[in-house]
């Protein structure tokens, strides 16, 4: 008898054995999904027993063949013989159990063929390499985990939630001891937080802070999709010394002084910052350049992605949906990998149509999904009229509005720090 005939044999024997014994569907439902059959009818079959097995029915085979009647479905499901059939082929009845584990394993190696076949026909056709590795050990994945979870109820969760209440919280201060409270005491293992500003406000500046802080805890991999690693790192330097940035882009010898400011500084700089500057990557290329930056430490103080729309997608598909799915993504992996992950993100110019040009949510750009996916969204302001010639180079500190504008971990607030202009950073007021 060869192996597919085995698996023939251990889905009829599957189905005879609801059929014949209701109280076995129970053990068998916990065990297989519908499409773990490989034989279609097999599968219309199975959906049936289960529908009238939950609905408090007989699931003999009289009640399968009417209710297969009733659905149009009894040739598909191969005729009333067929189920007479069915049920004298079964050993034992209450052996149903046992050849659905039988079915359940076949389905697994069937789908890992499957996944075998496109894979080769992904190389095929060439592409992204990375973005097909990522995209396969998903897929495995969901093979992998096809098996059904067990039941959990409220009753068995409460002792553990309340034990948990009274543990101190597993969070990552931020750089600044204001906004830390509003946050719920800093930056969350499996959080999303989204950062945005419109251009030339200080995101990136913002971002490298608070990189920085998280990388007191730990290795933080830092995805920079528009300025290189050496302009990303003149500014941690010029936030870190509280020196001017524009002596690091002189071109002419420094002032000793400040060579000592960043000795000095040096001997508690954020080392374990990763920056992967490449300019074009997807969620896959980020993905991995997290878990490569976890694997030394075997652990992730944060992922920073600056920033959203700047992120691949396929080719074809509207970018307002390749921005609302690399956002999911982007939640998906801070729980992957359980740590914060930081996600950068552009406003649309709706601010600058307002007379209060402050932002909002609906300000978010190319997607509404971003709001929807993150569990909390930073917004940056800095009011026009404070604004001096220079930009970002202005020589006094000026307001910077943190408005924490959706907050899952506490009410939403807006916190004004001061914008250090000459030295790319943000601090306390």
């Amino acid at each position: 008898m060869s192996a597919q005939t085995d698996v023939m044999a251990a889905e009829q024997s599957t189905l005879g054995g609801m059929m014949l014994k209701r109280s076995v569907c129970e053990d068998v439902m916990e065990t297989l999904y519908a499409s773990d059959f490989q034989a279609p009818r097999h599968e219309v079959i199975y959906e049936t027993i289960v529908r009238l097995f939950n609905g408090g029915h007989p699931t003999d085979t009289v009640a399968v063949t009417d209710a297969l009647i009733t659905a149009g479905l009894l040739q598909q499901a191969g005729g009333a013989d067929y189920l007479h059939t069915l049920t004298s082929v079964v050993p034992v009845a209450v052996q149903a159990p046992y050849y659905a584990a039988i079915v359940h394993d076949a389905a697994v190696l069937r789908r890992m063929g499957e996944l075998g076949a496109s894979m080769q026909q992904w190389a095929q056709r060439g592409g992204d390499p990375t973005t097909m590795v990522e995209t396969a050990r998903a897929k495995m994945d969901d093979v992998l985990g096809m098996r059904k979870q067990s039941l959990v109820y409220v009753g068995d969760l409460i002792d553990e939630i309340v034990a948990d209440a009274e543990r101190p919280r597993r969070v990552y201060p931020s750089p600044w001891s204001s906004l830390d409270p509003t946050l719920g005491g800093g930056f969350r293992p499996g959080a999303l937080y989204v950062l945005a500003a419109r251009p030339g406000i200080g995101k990136t500046a913002i971002a490298l802070q608070i990189a920085s802080a998280l990388a007191d805890a730990g290795p933080v991999a830092f995805s920079s999709l528009e300025m290189p690693r050496e302009e990303l790192v003149r500014r941690i330097i010029a936030q870190g010394a509280e020196m001017p940035h524009h002596l690091l882009e002189a071109g002419r010898p420094m002032p000793e002084f400040f060579k000592a400011k960043i000795e000095q500084w040096q001997l508690m700089a954020p080392h374990a910052v990763a920056i992967d500057d490449r300019g074009t990557v997807t969620v896959g290329d980020i993905r991995a350049h997290a878990r490569a930056v976890k694997r030394p430490a075997g652990k992730l103080a944060g992922v920073v992605v600056d920033y959203l729309q700047l992120m691949g997608g396929p080719a074809g598909v509207n970018r307002q949906e390749v921005v609302a799915e690399n956002a999911r993504q982007m939640k998906l992996m801070a729980r992957e990998l359980d740590c914060p992950v930081v996600l950068l993100s552009q406003l649309n110019r709706d601010p600058e149509k307002r007379m209060d040009k402050r932002p909002q949510l609906s300000d978010l750009r190319e997607s509404g999904a971003i709001e929807q996916d993150a569990d909390v969204v930073m917004m940056l302001y800095r009011d026009p009229d404070f604004e001096q010639a220079g930009g970002n180079e202005v020589p006094l500190p000026i307001p910077l509005e943190l408005a924490v504008a959706k907050n899952r971990h506490g009410a939403p607030m807006t916190h004004t720090l001061m914008w250090e202009g000459s030295q790319m950073r943000a601090y306390d007021r």
